[in-house]
């Protein structure tokens, strides 16, 4: 009976000196590199002071700017230059509504702004088309009045002013725009995907456009006496 002998294992070869000694230079230089990083970065911090805690409002402000927001709006990104309106006033925000691929928002010199995608947009109160495409445009509420709020839904907006009159604009394929009921002062608005919800000034829910699932037509009845606060 004849058997083999295992074969013997290939040992490995080591590098020569000089290639090791090259290789722990490099870890070492990696090292003291990585090391000099950090020591800069919290030396900068220390010099910089601890950070100042900001408001939500900031935070927020911070999330919504975006290229598309007007200029006039800049101090809304917290920048330490701030931009004045042309009233010479600091720009600030007081209301803020977001639809599908645009934002709206109210600012402190009674402007308001739209930004982002308009291709949709139209003006409803006696107003030709905005006729642009990606952008911002602003408008003010009229002599006199300013605007209290703006909605959103999908591709249209809906605005209050300051003596309760309702501005719808936007996307108007299932009525959310062009269905709004006429001689009415309004208390608050309410914008769905493709409808509008709004209570008037005595109490009643109007509700207008997409009533696919029944959210314009199924709207609860009230026991006599009671009357709708908000929506």
């Amino acid at each position: 009976l004849h058997t083999r002998a295992p074969a013997a294992e290939a040992t490995p070869e080591r590098p020569p000196p000089l290639a090791r000694h090259l290789r722990v230079m490099a870890c070492f230089r990696r090292a003291v590199f990585g090391v000099a990083m950090l020591g800069g970065a919290v030396a900068a911090k220390l010099a910089n002071g601890p950070p100042q805690p900001q408001s939500e409002t900031t935070m927020l402000k911070k999330r919504l700017h975006s290229s598309g927001m007007p200029e006039e709006t800049e101090a809304w990104t917290g920048t330490k230059k701030l931009q004045r309106t042309r009233g010479g006033s600091e720009a600030g925000l007081s209301a803020v509504a977001v639809g599908h691929e645009f934002a709206a928002g109210i600012t402190s010199d009674g402007r308001l702004h739209w930004w982002g995608d308009l291709t949709s947009f139209s003006e409803v109160n006696g107003g030709p088309d905005f006729g642009f495409t990606y952008g911002h445009i602003s408008r003010k509420a009229g002599r006199g009045r300013t605007w209290r709020s703006v909605v959103a839904g999908s591709f249209h907006t809906a605005s209050i002013d300051s003596v309760g009159r309702l501005h719808l604009r936007g996307n108007d394929d299932y009525g959310q725009v062009s269905g709004m009921p006429c001689g009415l002062k309004w208390r608050s608005v309410a914008a769905g995907a493709c409808h509008t919800v709004g209570i008037d000034h005595g109490g009643r829910l109007h509700a207008w456009g997409d009533n696919s699932t029944g959210q314009v037509s199924n709207i609860p009845e009230l026991e006599q006496g009671f009357t709708w606060r908000s929506v």
